[in-house]
């Protein structure tokens, strides 16, 4: 009976031994699993932060696009114009008048008349030209 009982408590050690080394085995598979992921977890953190940096970037160089496209089209709205003929420099140095680059530039129509300072002043013009005809007239008779 003795060699039973040897035997029994060669196979309780021999178990125990190895669920200890099962356990231990297990114990550091689980930790180097967690190491992994808690490596994974911060990789894929530096990667959002990558990501959100160059997502940044981004906007930032797609505003500044849209703030000199802006700026492009207000600038090619201005148009120099002659102070004292009133006409338009073109893009090829030459003048042009007001009512062609209008005709050829939009698609308005534009009728003449006079604003009332430059009524008064027409009258006067022509008046003086009346009156200098006058007094020819009156000097050759």
């Amino acid at each position: 009976m003795r060699t039973t009982l040897e035997d029994s408590s060669t196979e309780f050690f021999i178990s125990c031994a190895l669920v200890i080394a099962f356990s231990y085995t297990f114990e550091s598979i689980r930790h180097q699993t967690q190491v992994k992921e808690e490596e994974r977890i911060a990789q894929l953190r530096q990667e959002i932060i990558n990501r959100t940096a160059v997502e940044l970037e981004k906007q930032k160089v797609f505003d500044e696009l849209q703030n000199t496209l802006k700026d492009i089209e207000d600038l090619s709205r201005i148009v120099p114009v002659c102070a004292g003929c009133k006409k338009l420099r073109q893009d090829g140095g030459y003048w042009q008048q007001v009512e062609q680059f209008l005709k050829e530039h939009t698609d308005l129509s534009l009728s003449h008349g006079y604003c009332p300072p430059c009524a008064d002043k027409a009258r006067e013009e022509i008046d003086r030209y009346f009156i200098s005809q006058e007094h020819k007239d009156q000097g050759q008779r």
